[in-house]
């Protein structure tokens, strides 16, 4: 999925009340949210809308200035890929408007971080489940204009993960796990983020099923784990197809030895860690480590992504002409994409 947030990153703003007030006023209290309720597995690609040409030329090549800037990390690219974004993001464009404010909340991007509040509430506007998800940080963590408040933070988590949002699967799974709380709506909630290529629900579910000896189901949550990029749970497989003893708690999956499947975990693993830095995946995981009973397919050593990673075809560049049209029309600063002061 494309949305990759780190919850440590939040920044905390200095707030007057009166702003306080103002966004109070404009929220949804979202009292019908329990967090306790069971769950129904829904998938956010089932709801995300179709997305307007232009914009998205814009946001398709901002996305490529910021693949590579990963390591150089230039002031001058990343506020071109700011402009790109805010543009975009202006005229309804949701995964611009979701890198943008993760992009904020990391202090890539600069701006005025209410900002942030209005680009999720138009998000939640729109029906994008990642809107909740974003209003519920800037809840969380007291930031972006909004009033702190622990509760209701979890209920907007929660509305995400009802309407398909896999980090907020994941965050709420996580918070039902303990014991005494839901776990059983955990594991429901990991399975669907994992369905959905959230490595870190697939993760928690391996291990939370491996601790409760559910082998199998540990099994394919690791496998949808490596594929998504997870390097931990190739390490779970790697070790768990070199057949520890059953006495190992930390290992034992219940396989046979496999030693060759195992290399291919390690081989999976290594590479995941070489390119951590760029959210690596494994689409094609199948083609190279297909659980057992398939037999292991022939293999050269490759990786579909690193193949498209090293490739980097760029995609079609904006004319100029086009981003001033859309600026323009939503009365932004063709220059950074903010708005132009009255």
């Amino acid at each position: 999925m494309f949305i990759r947030l780190l919850f440590l990153t939040l920044f905390s703003c200095s707030l007057h009340s009166f702003v306080y007030g103002f966004m109070d006023k404009k929220m949804d209290k979202l009292e019908n949210i329990k967090a306790k309720l069971a769950f129904s597995c829904a998938k956010e690609q089932d709801v995300l809308p179709e997305l307007a040409a232009e914009p998205d030329l814009l946001f398709k090549y901002a996305r490529y200035l910021d693949k590579n800037n990963i390591l150089a990390q230039k002031e001058s690219v990343y506020m071109e890929i700011s402009r790109l974004y805010r543009i975009a993001t202006a005229h309804g464009h949701y995964k611009a408007s979701i890198n943008l404010q993760n992009g904020m909340m990391r202090k890539k991007f600069s701006g005025d971080s209410i900002e942030m509040a209005d680009w999720a509430q138009a998000l939640i506007k729109d029906n994008i489940p990642a809107g909740y998800f974003l209003m519920g940080l800037y809840i969380k963590s007291g930031s972006a204009g909004i009033h702190q408040d622990a509760a209701l933070a979890l209920r907007y988590f929660r509305k995400a993960a009802d309407m398909g949002n896999p980090d907020a699967q994941y965050y709420v799974g996580d918070k039902l796990s303990a014991i005494d709380n839901a776990p059983d709506v955990a594991v429901q909630m990991w399975q669907c983020a994992a369905e959905q290529g959230n490595a870190n629900a697939a993760t928690a579910l391996g291990h939370h099923q491996s601790a409760y000896r559910r082998f199998d189901a540990a099994v394919n949550a690791f496998q949808l784990g490596v594929a998504a990029g997870d390097d931990s749970s190739a390490l779970a497989l790697e070790k768990g197809f070199r057949s520890p003893s059953v006495d190992s708690r930390l290992f034992y999956l219940a396989l046979g030895k496999d030693e060759e499947r195992a290399q291919r975990y390690t081989k999976i693993g290594d590479f995941l860690s070489a390119y951590s830095y760029a959210k690596p995946k494994v689409p094609d995981l199948d083609l190279i480590a297909p659980l057992p009973p398939a037999k292991l397919p022939k293999w050269d050593g490759t990786f579909q992504w690193l193949k498209e990673f090293k490739a980097n075809i760029a995609p079609e560049k904006p004319s100029e002409a086009l981003i001033k049209k859309l600026a323009e029309a939503k009365g932004l600063d063709v220059a950074t994409g903010m708005p132009l002061k009255k």
